[in-house]
């Protein structure tokens, strides 16, 4: 498999913004949002961009040009050598009084980019913003002919349906997701810390996905909630020292990147034999992922996905004790839109990848969620395949 995106694929996204922005007579795009820039250059933020802002701009005719901190100059060349980042235009400017050797400093980062539209004939352009334009605002002091309208939508849109090298990548992620799971499972014993469980799994998944994927991006997160406390569905702010004890139920969050895409694969575990709370909660839950995942259809309408595992939470008498909806998408993002999948009709497309997550939390008892990942088709594609069953997820004691 590839170890990163293709120049083939990202020249294909930035046709495609070409054409909407000559359809509704806009000039350029600028992106702003880590996920966008990474999705139209191939290249990923190493920081933060309040701290050190970042733009790409697709021109409608013409070569897409970025606007960098100097901080990644080295990051930049590297991805070159690489191959990995396929924008040629790249300016930096600097984030102390300029030395000489950047001609642009933080503080004149808009003046950069007015230089920037200038040097590409944009200089009475109509720009798209994939968000809030305030942050570009102070371009139009260098040139007042410009005109910057928020278009959230478009990125949204593009980015909703994975192609396939995006789903190839998930597919792999997902496999080191399962790996993670077993050896999740081999080490939760009593008295055991979480941390120290956690923290191996991840080193665990490291080791293999090194073995998996070398010369590819890579991160794993390994998360585990026990006992009463996972009622909270992400946790409660306290807890360092806490151990693994005999009746716990475990929910736990693991999470794999590679080449920049994001997966989840989330269990509910027993440590010993569940008892009858407990395994009525869990039976409920398994049944709603069940009819969630089922409804991962193209030409269903998104909401169906939430409405399918809720029918079955309240059926069964829990629905005062689920908090959230049924799950959302992801890719570059860990959390990416349609952020309101309960309340959202528009129809699902082939391509969409959702986790599948709905949960009930009773509190003095625990937490019980199923996640997988799964790809919109007309059938439904689970990509992360660890057992789900009561007695695969129960751990002898």
């Amino acid at each position: 498999m590839r170890e990163f995106v293709s120049r083939r694929a990202v020249e294909a996204r930035w046709a495609r913004v070409s054409a909407w922005l000559r359809e509704r007579d806009y000039q350029a795009l600028a992106v702003l949002q880590p996920e966008n820039v990474e999705y139209l250059s191939g290249w990923h933020l190493d920081v933060a961009p309040w701290e050190r802002p970042v733009a790409v701009v697709v021109p409608a005719d013409g070569t897409p040009f970025m606007v960098l901190h100097e901080l990644s100059t080295n990051h930049v060349r590297l991805a070159r050598e690489r191959g990995s980042v396929y924008i040629d235009d790249i300016v930096h400017y600097a984030e102390r009084p300029s030395t000489g050797r950047r001609p642009w400093t933080r503080v004149e980062w808009t003046a950069l980019i007015a230089d920037s539209f200038e040097r590409h004939g944009l200089r009475n352009a109509s720009v798209a913003v994939d968000g809030p334009v305030g942050r570009l605002a102070s371009v139009s002091l260098s040139l007042p002919g410009m005109q910057f309208t928020a278009e959230p939508t478009l990125m949204r849109m593009l980015r909703t349906v994975k192609d396939a090298e995006e789903l190839e990548f998930m597919r792999a992620a997902a496999g080191l997701t399962d790996y993670g799971q077993e050896v999740y499972k081999s080490l939760v014993k009593p008295g055991r810390l979480v941390a120290d469980v956690d923290f191996e799994a991840v080193r665990q998944m490291r080791l293999e996905g090194a073995k998996r994927f070398p010369g590819m991006s890579l991160a794993a997160r390994c998360v585990s909630l026990a006992g009463p406390s996972s009622a909270s569905p992400h946790g409660t702010p306290a807890g360092s020292d806490s151990t693994f004890e005999a009746g716990h139920g475990i929910v736990n969050i693991i999470v794999v990147t590679l080449a920049g895409y994001n997966v989840e694969n989330e269990r509910t575990w027993f440590l010993g034999k569940p008892n009858d709370d407990q395994r009525s909660a869990f039976e409920c839950i398994r049944r709603a992922q069940a009819a969630g995942v089922d409804r991962c259809r193209a030409g269903e309408p998104v909401s169906a996905i939430d409405a399918a595992a809720q029918s079955v939470i309240e059926a069964e008498g829990y629905g005062e004790q689920t908090f959230h909806r049924t799950g959302h998408g992801i890719g570059l993002a860990g959390h990416e839109f349609p952020e309101d999948m309960a309340f959202n009709h528009r129809p699902l497309l082939e391509g969409e990848v959702y986790t599948i997550e709905p949960g009930i939390y009773i509190h003095g008892l625990g937490g019980f969620r199923i996640d997988d990942t799964v790809i919109v088709g007309s059938e439904p594609e689970i990509v992360t395949h660890t057992p789900r069953d009561i007695e695969q997820q129960t751990i002898a004691t």
